[in-house]
């Protein structure tokens, strides 16, 4: 249907457009009334919600103060905090607490000799360097006497000239304090030394006034820790008790120098067969049955029982009467042969000193702890160990020759001693390095020096000291002391800055990748990484490198392609030194393409670098140490300085120069940070150590750190705290003044004008307001001794908004913090619970008051919404009907109007008549 297109009437001039606009606005009234209705519903509804939500911030801060934890909040102060500094991280027990900060964390810190010219040659050669302990480390001191440990205190020594000092034992924390303690003292010619599992005391006056005496001071232990109570004797020399063993309660994670015992999981580990032909295995760490729990070992008592429920009767374990190994004894007979071998490629047999071979019935297993000072032969050759060892025959350069049977020797301080006891002009000690061997010739002599095996075993060639050349000095170089196993934590790796937690991705020679994602998996240690490299896709094969110091991945795909390591995000695969390009490796006469991720970094230098360059070298490495040159001043005044970035004693360093003419010296160890609980210096004093400065848990809750050393003690006050009562009041009368405003906005009604605002006469608001200014004035019977907010500073103005004094609130917590939290906490009579009830009925979810209110107003527009579209279509007619009237009114106006223009122009029609009445014309 056509529709006039113009806006007025084309015949008659009508505003047609305008005429159907008015018309329509008359008639679209009652739509337009129910679209105001809504813009005020909408409006109502907008107010309601705004104050619900400014009530649920008053409500958020009161429903803070319904929890007792707000009330045990703590602060701690220290009473020195430039020496140590205190922060709460829980809830401490309240109380006063003494400290003393003795030492902070130190950094290893090494020093090369001096060069003219920073840019001079150094000439070829390779410097060597990893984090972790030399052949020479110490035996934790918590580990003497089979994990008694050492009780620190006071010792008097009296040498043989009558002369006496006492030698503070209270705060050393490695053997080594223990020995330069006695050796640095000045009152007493005594000299102190290890001796395999004892200390020996030597008198050095040459006196013979008194005996050489040892005695524990007030009641205390040291002495007797340290195997050397009892001591009185007219001799120099003392040999002390032995106080390294082990007991059925010693941990496995502190067997091997703390690298511990790794079972399979899933897997038997030993086989057996005694003597009368009975066979079976051995399982550590079995799957449990459907339903049952895992039974993991965890001491070395758990270890014996296990072997023992192998066979019972017929198998039986203990450790050693020694207290340093396993014994096994076949307890049945026959003619068979009483054998023990690892299954599906366990270390446990291995690991346990079991694999050595019977003697009869009973299999007599290795040393499973070092000596005091050093590690177990077992340990070396990247924990391979050196096998059996044999007889050695020593020629010094004057020609003096002597045999020296090394059999018997377990530790590497055995094979030292057995070399000196030679009594030829040999000297045998830990080298410089403190990672192998260094035989000196002391005779004089200008002949070969020479160091050959007797018998088979190759003795010398496994120590690496086997010479025959006119030098002074052999250096055995590194014999690979094993640093690293799958027990050994994440976190400890590269110094103590630990590794990671990113992802990589292991790709083998056909393409096949895994990905390795630490933090998904939790990994915690090398095992860890370990397992998840086995278990995934690509065909590669994760385990301990053969010097024990890292992770070797080994390609087993035989694809045409290499293995490839890459960091997804993050430096994980960095971090665990297997982020290096592969290389083809031999394995036994196979080829195979192999990462070898060693944690011992080494920089080679050409002939012609410098100390600029080496210093270039080791930064470019980003291994945790910086390296510097300083100059002294000196004439050759320009010095290598190498720091470790982080410190503690994971970060100590084991340094190799090599071949290279450096003269790096170790000026300082790095050490741990130590701090007293108590007094220090008094007899049991405990102390504690940390690889940073901070101490957590000491106190459950708190965090101390050492900031400098003291040596008068810090007291900590741990007190409770109303900074969060008295922030959280200041919150609620804060965030309900914000209400209150808004609602005394949003309810305004003017008396002179008659009009008001949108919630000016709504009685869901006037009720909202009513009710929360009565609880606020309220008593709160059986809320305690506090029963209003008045008593605890929160008062109502005139106008109706909340004034807080919180000097009211801070003395009431402070003389009755009980009744505080009472008023507040009771789930009853409380403010917090009843305000919140309150709350929740007003503006909670769904059934309060105002949510109801909201739901009927939407209720109500959604039904007016509904006339409006129901009006609107009408309208929409009505248009077109009005618009077609007019259409058809000027479309008949126009017809007329044509009929009369028609009929305007109709002539009239002449008449022509002649006599007779007949026309002539025609």
């Amino acid at each position: 249907m056509g529709r006039i297109q113009s806006n007025v009437g084309l015949i008659t001039g009508v505003p047609i457009g305008d005429t159907v606009d008015k018309l329509m606005q008359i008639e679209s009234r009652p739509r337009d009334n129910l679209q105001e209705a809504n813009k005020k519903i909408d409006a109502e509804r907008a107010a309601i919600t705004e104050l619900s939500a400014l009530l649920m911030a008053v409500q958020y801060p009161v429903k803070n103060l319904g929890k007792t934890a707000i009330f045990d909040k703590r602060t701690a102060t220290s009473s020195n905090d430039a020496a140590l500094g205190v922060r709460v991280t829980g809830s401490p027990t309240l109380g006063s607490y003494i400290f003393t900060p003795l030492r902070t964390v130190q950094l290893e810190q090494w020093l090369s000799k001096g060069v003219r010219e920073q840019t001079e040659p150094l000439g070829a050669g390779t410097l060597s360097f990893r984090f972790g302990p030399g052949v020479d480390r110490s035996l934790d001191l918590d580990l003497l006497r089979g994990g008694q440990g050492f009780q620190r205190g006071l010792v008097r020594i009296t040498d043989r000239s009558g002369a006496s000092a006492e030698i503070d034992l209270t705060t050393v924390q490695t053997l080594d304090d223990v020995i330069n303690a006695i050796n640095s003292n000045t009152h007493i010619n005594v000299r102190a030394e290890v001796v395999g599992d004892h200390i020996r005391l030597t008198d050095l006056t040459g006196a013979s006034v008194t005996n050489l005496r040892v005695q524990d001071i007030g009641g205390g232990q040291a002495a007797a820790s340290l195997g050397l109570a009892g001591i009185d004797t007219a001799s120099s020399v003392a040999d002390g008790q032995d106080i390294v063993w082990l007991t059925s309660d010693t941990l496995l994670s502190e067997l091997n120098d703390g690298l511990g015992i790794s079972a399979s999981s899933t897997l038997p580990d030993i086989s057996f067969q005694l003597r009368d032909g009975t066979t079976g295995v051995i399982d550590f760490d079995p799957l449990p049955p459907s339903g049952g729990t895992r039974q993991t070992e965890r001491t070395l008592g758990d270890i014996v029982n296990r072997i023992n429920q192998a066979a019972p009767g017929k198998l039986q374990a203990e450790i050693s009467a020694d207290g340093k190994r396993l014994v096994l004894r076949d307890l049945t007979s026959g003619t068979g042969q009483f054998t023990l071998s690892a299954l599906y490629g366990s270390q446990a047999l291995k690991e346990l000193g079991l694999d050595v071979t019977a003697s009869g019935d009973t299999i007599t297993g290795r040393r499973l702890i070092g000596s005091l000072k050093s590690p177990a032969l077992s340990q070396l050759n990247g924990g391979k160990g050196l096998g059996d060892l044999g007889t050695i025959q020593i020629t010094d350069r004057a020609g003096n020759q002597a045999t020296v049977d090394l059999s018997a020797a377990e530790t590497l301080e055995d094979v030292i001693r057995a070399i000196n006891a030679a009594g030829i002009g040999v000297q045998a000690a830990v080298n410089a390095a403190r990672n192998g061997l260094v035989i000196k010739d002391i005779s004089g002599g200008t002949g070969n020096l020479k160091i050959e095996t007797l018998d088979s075993s190759q003795t010398a060639e496994k120590l690496k000291i086997a010479v025959d050349d006119a030098v002074s000095v052999k250096n055995s170089g590194d014999l690979h002391l094993r640093v690293i196993s799958v027990n050994t934590k994440l976190s400890e790796l590269n110094g103590g800055r630990g590794v990671a937690m990113g992802r990589f991705t292991v790709t083998d020679s056909k393409g096949v990748s895994t990905t390795v994602d630490l933090a998904a998996i939790g990994a915690q240690t090398i095992g860890d990484v370990l397992a998840a490299i086995n278990r995934g896709a690509a065909n590669v094969n994760a385990t301990i490198n053969a010097t024990g110091d890292g992770i070797l991945l080994r390609d087993l795909a035989n694809g045409t392609g290499t293995l490839v390591v890459n960091d997804v995000n993050g430096r994980a695969a960095a971090d665990l030194g297997i982020l290096k390009e592969s290389t083809l490796q031999d394995f036994s006469g196979e080829s195979d393409y192999a990462i070898d991720g060693a944690l011992t970094y080494q920089v080679t230098l050409e002939a012609n670098d410098s100390l600029q360059t080496l210093r270039d070298k080791i930064n470019a490495l980003n291994a945790g140490v910086r390296a510097t040159i300083i100059y002294d001043g000196s004439n050759r005044p320009y010095r290598l300085s190498l720091v470790s970035e982080r410190g503690g004693h994971l970060a100590q360093m084991v340094v190799d120069e090599g071949s290279l003419d450096l003269g790096l010296t170790r000026f300082a160890e790095a050490r741990d940070a130590q701090l007293a609980v108590g007094q220090a210096g008094t007899t049991g004093a405990v102390v504690l150590s940390s690889s940073s400065n901070k101490f957590a848990n000491v106190v459950p809750g708190l965090e101390l750190e050492v900031k400098q050393s003291s040596s008068m003690p810090v007291s900590v006050q741990v007190t409770t705290t109303d900074t969060d009562v008295v922030a959280s009041v200041q919150a609620f009368v804060d965030n309900y003044n914000k209400f209150w405003k808004r609602y005394q906005e949003l309810t305004k009604y003017d008396t002179t004008t008659q009009k008001g605002e949108i919630l000016a006469q709504d009685p869901t608001a006037i009720r909202l307001g009513s009710e929360i200014s009565y609880i606020l004035s309220s008593r709160f019977v059986g809320a305690g001794s506090i029963q209003s907010l008045a008593e605890i500073g929160v008062s109502i103005k005139d106008d109706g908004r909340l004034d807080f004094d919180s000097s009211k609130l801070k003395e009431k917590f402070a003389n009755n913090p009980d009744a505080v939290e009472k008023f507040f906490t009771d789930k009853t009579f409380g403010f917090a619970a009843k305000f919140d009830k309150l709350a929740e009925s007003l503006v909670g979810q769904d059934v309060s008051l105002m949510a109801q209110r909201f739901i009927a107003l939407t209720r109500k527009y959604e039904e007016n919404q509904q006339r409006i579209e129901w009006w609107n279509a009408k309208l929409d007619r009505r248009k077109e009907q009005l618009l077609l009237y007019f259409y058809r009114l000027e479309s008949a106006i126009a017809k007329i109007k044509s009929n009369i223009d028609i009929v305007s122009q109709i002539q009239p029609i002449p008449m022509y008549f002649t006599s007779g009445g007949r026309n002539n014309n025609r």
